[in-house]
């Protein structure tokens, strides 16, 4: 395995990373299993430099990792790294669950309306409305 230019990578840099569609395709065909670059070429129909590129970022990243093949000690296998993709996952959990409980609080938080039964504020305790102010009709010149 090659390790020396491999960095640890944090979730919002993966996501970003992962934006890219020809990245997805390239994870999403290396979930299935690991791969040559000559194989990535034919099922995604891309340019070998290209998909070049886009591994050696996501190798970088170290979401990849390259193997030597056992057959040929000049092909170079591919294969995903479960590590990153797990610290992704872990940060949308720690999202998805402050957003719930955020959801939560918002809906069992009790908001005052004249429905309740309670008096609506005065008028000069409301908040004025949001948004540019009505336009005014343009004045005519005379010449």
């Amino acid at each position: 395995m090659h390790n020396a230019d491999v960095m640890e990578i944090d979730a919002p840099k993966g996501l970003a990373l992962l934006a890219d569609p020809t990245r997805q395709a390239l994870v999403a065909a290396l979930a299935a299993e690991p791969l040559p670059v000559c194989d990535l070429v034919r099922l995604l129909r891309a340019s070998q430099p290209a998909l070049s590129r886009h591994l050696r970022l996501l190798r970088e990243a170290g979401m990849v990792e390259v193997l030597d093949s056992p057959a040929d000690r000049r092909l170079r296998i591919y294969r995903l790294r479960r590590e990153p993709f797990a610290e992704i996952e872990a940060w949308l959990a720690r999202v998805r669950d402050d957003w719930h409980r955020q959801q939560v609080r918002a809906s069992t938080s009790f908001i005052p309306s004249a429905r309740d039964g309670l008096a609506r504020p005065r008028p000069e305790a409301r908040r004025p409305p949001i948004g540019p102010p009505d336009p005014q009709p343009p004045r005519s010149r005379r010449h």
